[in-house]
């Protein structure tokens, strides 16, 4: 081979060498620029999640010491709507429904107060847990009567002021 030729040659060597670098580049850069991409979007995702996180939760912390600080300032509404949400948190807690009950009960919900003292019975059928049962069945009943008796009264009372 001559002079020239072997320049050729290392020439095209060279191009050949920068040509290999460039198929790995490419190829590098094929593989990476998803996987980055990929990657940021799911950065940003976890950054909105959690953005959303603080809003959406960022009601102060609620337990049953909140709730009886309420219920002992007088605020029973608020005890109420406190016990709920723990509730709705511990759903298969039958402590949690009995003492929502007897807010129910301190607040006049007896209906409500018997499901929550049914939930409780259901989730733990103790001796006390039934006995709060069928306390508040008594206590409905009574009142049903005493409603119906006041209905009574008040309709006989008419009828005696009619025929006065």
């Amino acid at each position: 081979m001559t002079y020239e030729e072997n320049e050729l040659v290392k020439q095209l060597q060279v191009i050949a060498s920068i040509a290999r670098s460039q198929r790995r580049l490419t190829m590098w850069i094929l593989i990476m620029v998803p996987l980055l991409t990929v990657g940021f979007v799911a950065a940003i995702a976890y950054l909105a999640y959690l953005d959303n996180a603080q809003t959406t939760y960022s009601e102060p912390l609620v337990s049953w010491e909140t709730v009886r600080t309420a219920n002992s300032e007088g605020d029973l509404a608020e005890a109420i709507r406190m016990a709920e949400i723990l509730v709705r948190k511990a759903p298969s807690s039958y402590s949690y429904h009995s003492w929502l009950a007897g807010l129910y009960v301190d607040y006049g919900k007896i209906k409500s107060a018997e499901i929550e003292y049914k939930k409780a019975y259901r989730l733990f059928p103790s001796g006390r847990n039934q006995w709060n049962v069928e306390a508040i069945e008594k206590r409905i009943a009574a009142d049903a009567k005493a409603a119906k008796s006041k209905t009574v009264t008040t309709s006989g009372s008419d009828d005696d002021s009619e025929n006065e």
